[in-house]
């Protein structure tokens, strides 16, 4: 959804008026971006959206035009110091939210929508 318009985001969770309220916690992070897909087997998202609201460490950001069916990841910046409380932080990880439903059939992996 390039160029989507965005609201005010609320950091308690989804939303299903106009869009999504997606949010992350993360004490140690110094930045989030949430990446759209289209498709399951697309390797470049199709829209990368940085988050520009936290508040006590939840992260968060209103996409409007989104809905159920959406398929996304977040990457996470932050410290790589495994020796300093274990923290490691890798931007190049997609990292999936653990509770998007995903279900494998044979060796193919498909997403179910997401349930808002």
């Amino acid at each position: 959804m390039a160029g989507a318009p965005r609201s005010p985001s609320d950091p308690r969770g989804p939303r299903r008026r106009g869009g999504v309220n997606f949010s992350i916690f993360s004490e140690n992070a110094t930045a989030v971006y949430l990446e759209i897909y289209g498709r399951p087997d697309d390797r470049d998202p199709k829209e990368v959206i940085e988050f520009r609201e936290q508040d006590a460490f939840l992260w968060h950001s209103f996409v409007s035009g989104l809905g159920p069916g959406t398929l996304y990841g977040y990457r996470v910046d932050g410290p790589y110091e495994p020796e300093k409380g274990g923290l490691r932080f890798n931007r190049n990880k997609l990292l999936i939210d653990p509770l998007y439903q995903v279900d494998n059939v044979g060796d193919k992996v498909e997403q179910r929508p997401l349930r808002l």
